[in-house]
């Protein structure tokens, strides 16, 4: 005895559930698979190793207030903004006397330890290539992902220390007088007494008119800056170009450049640093796991409600015939 057409009717739908859940899963597993490996883009770091970064302002009254502000606007706005991961910062100023109430911004403080690279990858060289990346890999996710709560702490440390800087102010009647031995006696230590110096780049940025005139000292020795990278900016003006002549001579063995005050304001002073390049996703990238099992859920449903809905006529039909 043959089947009945309502009776074929139902082992065709039962079929068709059946191919649907199959197609609707692996168009999840695809959908899965993408949203686990977006496309996404690397622009190439301009610097491949980290900064140490060293900035001294210079806030006595041998300095007009113009160029003071002028001072603070070039670090607030072309320098701090290319601090990046794994660099760290410090900035002083320039009294009459140096003390440790001179360091008005540091990274090293306990409140930006969350700047610390994870483990595995603080090595600059593990990051992509710049370019477009069409479905990227498992690393390269690992990468983006444990760099993702990094970029607002590094951002909270970055806007904390250009306020510190913009509000920065000087003492009522600031005396001309101007320590700058004192500041470099101390960067020399700090700078030479760095971890991993080779794999570090180190870079000092002066503001003053570097009138060295206090405690009967009105120059410098000679200090041991070697391979450092050492920008001088200077008020334009007579006096303060001489005494960038004799200050030049205070750096030995260190890359040295300098720059009028009101030039520094329109290029940046730091190249960005290597994770720069790096995207900052919205969102943490899920797994494929994470991405599928949403998916599922819903597909799993409506397969269930076809399942009883479908069992139901089918014991219906088979009943009739």
């Amino acid at each position: 005895m043959g089947l009945t057409w309502r009776q074929v009717v139902v082992l065709v739908g039962w079929a068709v559930i059946l191919i649907g859940f199959i197609v609707w899963t692996a168009v999840n597993l695809l959908k899965a698979d993408l949203n686990a490996h977006p496309n996404v883009t690397f622009t190439a770091p301009e610097r491949d190793k980290y900064s140490d970064v060293y900035v001294v302002i210079d806030r006595t009254g041998s300095i007009l207030e113009a160029d003071f502000n002028l001072q603070k606007e070039v670090i607030a706005e072309r320098i701090v903004p290319s601090l990046g991961l794994g660099d760290s910062w410090t900035v002083y100023r320039i009294d009459a006397i140096f003390t440790n109430e001179n360091v008005i911004c540091d990274s090293n403080r306990s409140e930006s330890k969350s700047l610390d690279m994870p483990r595995g990858l603080a090595d600059p060289k593990m990051i992509p290539v710049g370019g477009p990346i069409h479905g990227a890999t498992d690393r390269e996710i690992q990468l983006i992902n444990s760099l993702y709560l990094l970029w607002d702490n590094l951002d909270h440390a970055r806007d904390s220390c250009k306020a510190v800087v913009t509000n920065l102010q000087r003492p009522p009647k600031a005396p001309a007088r101007t320590e700058i031995c004192s500041v470099l006696d101390h960067l020399q230590r700090m700078i030479q007494g760095r971890e991993n110096p080779d794999a570090r780049e180190a870079w000092l940025f002066i503001f003053s008119d570097f009138g060295q005139n206090t405690n009967g000292r009105y120059s410098c020795g000679g200090y041991d800056f070697r391979g450092v990278h050492v920008l001088l900016m200077y008020p334009e003006n007579p006096e303060s170009k001489a005494n960038l002549l004799q200050a030049k001579g205070y750096f030995h063995n260190a890359k040295v450049q300098d720059l009028p005050l009101l030039a520094a304001t329109r290029t940046s002073q730091l190249r960005p640093g290597p994770f720069s390049g790096v995207p900052r996703m919205k969102k943490l990238i899920p797994s494929q796991k994470e991405s599928l099992l949403p998916l599922l859920h819903i597909e799993l449903w409506v397969f269930c409600i076809a399942v009883v809905l479908w069992s139901s006529f089918t014991w219906r039909v088979w009943r009739a015939d």
